[in-house]
């Protein structure tokens, strides 16, 4: 058998690296966020990141609940600033 090898026990994967950069580079992004948006497009982006390495079925179910999620939570806010305008 011709190439490297990776031992068991060697340390952390590939896939477990990428996944500390991921979550320090959220925390990064959380840290230097000031406004409620800047925290809602950090979280979304590293949602995105981590769909992008996810298995299709899990993608698209993560996706469908981050989608309902959010549209919920929109339509909870219109629902507020509608009803505090037109009291």
């Amino acid at each position: 058998m011709a190439g490297y090898r990776i031992k068991k026990g060697a340390g952390p994967t590939q896939a477990q690296r990428r996944a500390e950069r991921r979550r320090a580079r959220l925390a990064e992004r959380m840290a230097a966020a000031s406004t409620p948006q800047d925290r809602i497009a950090a979280a979304a982006e590293h949602l995105r990141g981590v769909v992008k390495t996810a298995p299709a079925h899990v993608a698209e179910r993560a996706a469908a609940q981050a989608v309902q999620v959010l549209c919920g939570l929109a339509e909870e806010l219109l629902a507020a600033t509608t009803r505090r305008r037109g009291a």
